[in-house]
């Protein structure tokens, strides 16, 4: 009896088909992430209008907007997308070497120094992309590139994971309007306008549309906002309307004191504070 060795077929974490010893990702992977990320810069955009939705204003100055103006799940989906983007670019960025352009490649043998532009490597570092356009144009060029690496391979998998959920957070019809997270599942709750019940798209949960409204307006009074959220939000809350420029004037003066700092450096204000200096009639003093 002859004893055979057969080695396991290697296959491709993202598209399930069989890849070679030199890859870790099959080219499907590469032609997905390109792709996905055609048209980066307009979902990010688009991501930050479902964060802070735009509110109607009537002839009165009321609030006749019916939605939450501060899309939490939204954010967070954004926040993960955008972190895995500029994560994983700068490190590929790192890891990614291009032909020197001043040398061509080609150095020079006795003295490194002969060439600055990438002191006798031949090959030199790549910038981290800093805008969408380039982040989308980085990781096109490099799509095949990352088949290549098991850190490329992981970073395909993990900016489609995130660019999907992130699409979920925008993916709704226009005809229905966000009324909070279900108590039942967390997922999300929605109504037609107008009809007395709302009903979570998970689930199948049903609400009172008035309930539950009452219920996500008050999760959203505990809530610290960057400037612009919460003034959108305190707005919705107190039927009069508030700025930004508002909140940031109240800051400087002292009235309003930032309860911390994001990620992103923006500072966040105590929803329930701003709303107690609109009711106070700070809001309405307008200086």
């Amino acid at each position: 009896m002859t004893a055979t060795t057969t080695m396991a077929a290697r296959v491709c974490p993202i598209t399930d088909q069989p890849i070679g010893p030199d890859r870790y990702a099959a080219p499907a992977a590469a032609g997905r992430l390109r792709a996905t990320l055609v048209g980066l810069p307009d979902l990010m955009a688009e991501l930050e209008t479902t964060i802070t939705r735009q509110l109607r204003m009537s002839g009165n100055g009321a609030v006749t907007d019916d939605r939450l103006p501060f899309n939490a799940e939204a954010s967070e989906r954004a926040w993960v997308l955008r972190q895995t983007l500029l994560v994983w670019a700068d490190e590929l960025a790192r890891q990614r070497r291009e032909v020197c352009p001043r040398c061509d490649g080609e150095p020079g043998d006795e003295d490194p120094a002969l060439c600055e532009g990438c002191e006798g490597r031949g090959t030199v570092g790549v910038a981290t992309p800093d805008t969408w356009p380039k982040v989308r144009d980085a990781f096109t060029a490099w799509a095949d590139w990352m088949t290549t690496t098991e850190a490329g391979a992981q970073a395909i998998d993990e900016i489609l994971d995130a660019h999907h959920h992130a699409l979920r957070a925008i993916d709704r019809p226009a005809d229905r309007t966000y009324a909070g997270p279900c108590p039942t599942c967390h997922g999300d709750i929605y109504g037609v306008p107008g009809n007395a019940w709302v009903r979570c798209t998970t689930c199948g949960t049903e609400l009172d549309a008035v309930d539950a409204r009452q219920v996500m307006l008050d999760k959203l009074a505990t809530m610290a906002l960057p400037a612009p959220d919460a003034a959108r939000a305190a707005s919705l809350l107190t039927g009069v309307p508030v700025t930004a420029a508002q909140i940031r004037k109240w800051k400087h003066r002292g009235t309003l004191t930032p309860a911390s700092v994001n990620v992103a450096g923006q500072p966040m204000y105590d929803l329930e504070h701003v709303v107690r200096l609109v009711n106070d009639g700070a809001g309405r003093i307008g200086s």
